[in-house]
């Protein structure tokens, strides 16, 4: 599993690349269809980022456990190892809920909205086909 969503996170990479390109960006078409390949991968890819995150903590909080003499440190490493397990089942089997906010939302600015549901509430903004934002979003228990 790890292996195809580190292709996935590649071919996303590489559509970054591609867009920051003077040759692709003055050819619209492509622009276009390199846009909506990458849109359709986005909540994959920021998953699949949080995912492997998350392993890294569990190994993290795991190794100072083992390390560790003081009680009290162990204690917080034994919990935080119990929220990064749940968090870890979370991502792998996730229970995925489709929402949706009034549109009159939606004339304030994206990156307002954007950032407020990815980095505030762990939304999952959703796109049309133009990659214009929607007053759909993801919210994953």
């Amino acid at each position: 599993m790890i292996d195809k969503l580190t292709e996935i996170e590649k071919r996303y990479d590489e559509i970054d690349e591609l867009l920051a390109d003077v040759a692709v960006s003055t050819d619209y078409n492509r622009v276009q269809k390199l846009t909506k390949e990458q849109s359709s991968m986005r909540v994959i890819v920021q998953l699949s980022r949080q995912f492997k995150s998350t392993l890294n903590d569990l190994d993290a909080a795991t190794e100072l456990i083992s390390q560790e003499s003081d009680q009290e440190m162990i204690a917080f490493a034994k919990e935080e190892l119990e929220n990064l397990n749940r968090k870890k089942d979370s991502l792998e089997k996730p229970n995925v809920i489709l929402c949706k906010f009034d549109e009159i939302y939606l004339k304030i600015p994206e990156e307002i909205l954007t950032v407020t549901m990815k980095q505030h509430q762990k939304y999952f903004p959703l796109f049309d086909n133009n990659n214009k934002l929607t007053n759909l979003f993801l919210l994953v228990a």
